[in-house]
């Protein structure tokens, strides 16, 4: 129980100090945090691909990340949304609005964030193959700790601005991350019975909600590269996945998508689910990914610290 407590602390910590420090001068700071997330997100991405090269120069351990990445985005994302569906359906007799697909968006701009991504992974794998320092240099970055902590205290400035008060109070909005919780977990048992991998660390893998940058570190630094591998990409599918369905499906499956988009639709689904589903769905995409955001490090390093 300790060892849950101290693990999960510093990032509860450096939430709460963020948060403080965003309050202290809410118009300044949040806008700072937000300009920096960014760079530290591909710093922490290019770090990370240096750590996982080894992963990547063994074709047979990569594949394993890809084929774990695959079962599990798949259905922990299936499990989400399928549990939202079936809840709106018996409360209100109806799936979803049917209105019709709002006009042409921009479908580069949230892409272009995930081939980013892949992008700065690739590059620190390729930057520790060189034959010079650098390579060696680029391995000592502080991958697990220093730059993790730093992000999530940003995240704690960035959230300050978000808007919540009476959506609090509305039970239809705060049962979406719940059932993401649950629906992702079921999709992790699901995925560690077809997998065979163990149950608890299934479960980790599924509960990044898609918050890719936090999840590759945590458990990198818990369960070795080939899961850290596994688990950054799961989340980077399910970011791309949640992507796909909100541009086929949002105008009519609002929820499930929002659920799909799990703690990105705080930030790098919002654009998209302001531009293909009802206004009226907005404050349940900030209130799903805030609610989702406060959660998955701290059900991830409890899942880990157990398995």
């Amino acid at each position: 129980m300790l060892t849950i407590f101290y693990s999960i602390m510093p990032i509860l910590a450096a939430l709460i100090l963020g948060y403080a420090v965003g309050k202290s001068r809410p118009q300044s700071f949040p806008a700072i945090a937000g300009r920096l997330i960014g760079p530290l997100v591909w710093l922490l991405l290019l770090s990370i691909g240096v750590e996982f090269a080894e992963v990547f120069k063994d074709p047979a351990t990569a594949g394993r990340s890809i084929y774990l990445a695959s079962v599990f985005s798949l259905l922990s994302t299936f499990g989400s949304c399928l549990l939202i569906y079936i809840f709106f359906c018996k409360s209100t007799g109806q799936p979803q609005s049917r209105s019709a697909p709002k006009g042409k968006t921009n479908f580069l701009e949230p892409v272009k964030e995930c081939v980013i991504a892949f992008s700065m992974v690739f590059i620190g794998v390729l930057l520790s193959c060189l034959p010079f320092s650098a390579g060696e240099v680029l391995a000592h970055l502080p991958v697990s700790d220093a730059l993790l902590y730093t992000l999530v205290f940003f995240v704690g400035i960035d959230i300050v601005n978000v808007q919540l008060t009476a959506v609090w109070r509305s039970s239809k909005v705060i049962v979406i991350p719940v059932l993401v919780v649950i629906g992702s977990l079921i999709g992790g048992a699901a995925a560690s019975y077809i997998s065979q991998e163990d149950l608890n660390t299934s479960l980790a893998l599924s509960s990044g909600f898609g918050w890719f940058s936090l999840s590759g570190v945590l458990v990198s630094s818990k369960l070795g590269a080939v899961y850290g591998t596994a688990a950054l990409l799961t989340d980077l599918f399910r970011e791309l996945l949640a992507i796909l369905l909100l541009y086929l499906f949002g105008y009519k499956y609002a929820r499930e998508c929002i659920g799909a988009g799990g703690a990105t639709s705080l930030d790098t689904t919002l654009p998209i689910i302001k531009q293909r589903c009802e206004s009226d769905h907005i404050p349940a995409a900030l209130v799903s990914g805030f609610i989702l955001t406060l959660i998955a490090p701290l059900l991830m390093t409890f899942l880990l610290s157990a398995a």
